[in-house]
């Protein structure tokens, strides 16, 4: 009978693949700029499998998550074509499955929109207890540091799953014994429930709610708003949580094989060996500063200019470089060596 479901599931699945020639679906049609916005980008990964999208209605219900409004989509926390999948995959980060309910969210048409609009979010969500991924990581650290001592080899990072996630909240009494996962935050950064005329709607929708995907989906999308003006709407303990995270998992203590050039580049070192110059350069840089100082000098020395049998006077242009005064000798002097032959 399983088999059966599953032959129907795909057979379902075939007949909603859209021919090769197809470049927008209904869901990108929504979106106003591709470039813009990330359900662009999860729209062209590919629809969930009917068998997906049932697992998540059953995990997180038949409403928008986000607000409970009842007509929603099942959409991907993380697109296919998110540019920024590699990163925390080398990272040692991002280990789920992106077609599955591990990376699957209900949402309505507007919750995700807000929440795929890459470069200003409206929305976001992501874990309650930032201080259990931030210990998480520091003790993994320590490991790999330990384990690398030993075998003088790297040491792979091990990520929070959501089944850790849960785990550690079900011993601490906050979820039930029956959740279907932890507890995530949901963060409203522009009124847009009904078009924002209704007051304190965002208030009522924005208390924590159990969700069964994978932690690491939602920081993922959570550390995009970091760069927003709009972050300053969250709490400074969760705003200074997420960016300790992202400092923990990115930052100079954490890098990534693939950045380690692009880091190098970027550090003091680097930049004073840049500036460190083939001598013949020094010199030639030199004698240009020599020119320059010449020049100045003229310019310096002009002030008012008042010729021996005459009354008119110019005043000096401060960006002058050859005044009234100067003679053919000295223009000769000036710039003669930039013709001469080398």
């Amino acid at each position: 009978m399983a088999d059966k479901i599953t032959d129907h599931a795909d057979a379902e699945d075939r007949a909603l693949m859209p021919p090769p020639q197809a470049t927008h679906s209904s869901s990108s049609i929504r979106v106003h700029s591709s470039s813009s916005r990330m359900s662009a980008a999860s729209s062209a990964s590919g629809q969930f499998s009917e068998t997906t999208k049932l697992e998540t209605r059953r995990l997180a219900g038949n409403g928008c998550w986000s607000c409970e409004t009842t007509r929603v989509d099942i959409c991907h926390v993380i697109a296919k074509e998110d540019s920024q999948t590699e990163v925390w995959e080398q990272a040692g980060l991002f280990k789920f499955q992106y077609k599955t309910a591990a990376n699957a969210i209900p949402l309505c048409g507007a919750c995700h929109a807000e929440f795929d609009c890459a470069i200003d979010p409206g929305y976001v969500f992501f874990p309650d207890d930032l201080q259990y991924f931030i210990d998480y990581e520091t003790k993994d650290r320590q490991r790999r540091q330990r384990c690398a001592a030993e075998t003088g080899q790297p040491v792979e990072r091990k990520a929070p799953t959501a089944t850790e996630y849960l785990a550690y909240q079900m011993n601490a009494n906050l979820v039930p014994s029956d959740a279907v996962g932890g507890l995530y935050r949901r963060v409203f950064l522009k009124r847009f429930l009904h078009g924002g005329t209704v007051v304190g709607l965002e208030h009522l929708f924005s208390t924590p709610r159990q969700w069964h995907g994978a932690p690491m989906a939602s920081i993922r999308r959570a550390f995009a708003i970091l760069g927003s003006p709009r972050s300053y709407i969250i709490d400074p303990s969760t705003r200074h949580a997420l960016e300790k995270l992202r400092e923990l998992y990115f930052g100079d203590e954490s890098p990534s094989p693939f950045d380690v050039p692009l880091r190098e580049l970027y550090r003091s070192d680097a930049i004073k060996s840049a500036n460190k110059r083939h001598p013949e350069e020094r010199d030639e840089g030199a004698s240009e500063r020599a020119k320059r100082a010449r020049g100045l000098e003229v310019g310096q020395s002009m002030g008012l200019i008042e010729d021996a049998g005459s009354t008119n006077r110019c005043a000096a242009h401060p960006d002058w470089v050859l005044g009234p005064h100067v003679t053919t000798n000295e223009v000769v002097r000036l710039y003669g060596p930039l013709f001469s032959p080398t």
